[in-house]
């Protein structure tokens, strides 16, 4: 399995997709501040407690409409799950 770090680089460029696609002004605003929150933790050592949680909001958010997105998202929250995070 990979390593989170590559899960939630393979979701920021999903997500980088979506936001260029045509989007209402609040999941607009959701995607890009999951990419944020993304670019914080690529760039950290550590992941925020909160991380795993927002993840999860925002795969709910979007299981209906971008499965394969809710699919990644639940991997990396998986293998957050598994480092204890």
């Amino acid at each position: 399995m990979a390593d989170y770090k590559t899960l939630l680089q393979q979701l920021e460029g999903d997500l980088s997709k979506l936001a260029a696609a045509s989007l209402d002004e609040d999941s607009r605003e959701l995607v890009e501040g999951m990419r944020e929150d993304i670019q914080d933790v690529l760039s950290s050592e550590a992941v925020p407690g909160f991380f795993s949680q927002r993840l999860s909001f925002f795969a709910m958010e979007f299981e209906a409409d971008h499965p394969q997105l809710t699919a990644l998202a639940n991997q990396v929250i998986n293998a957050l799950s598994n480092m204890g995070i």
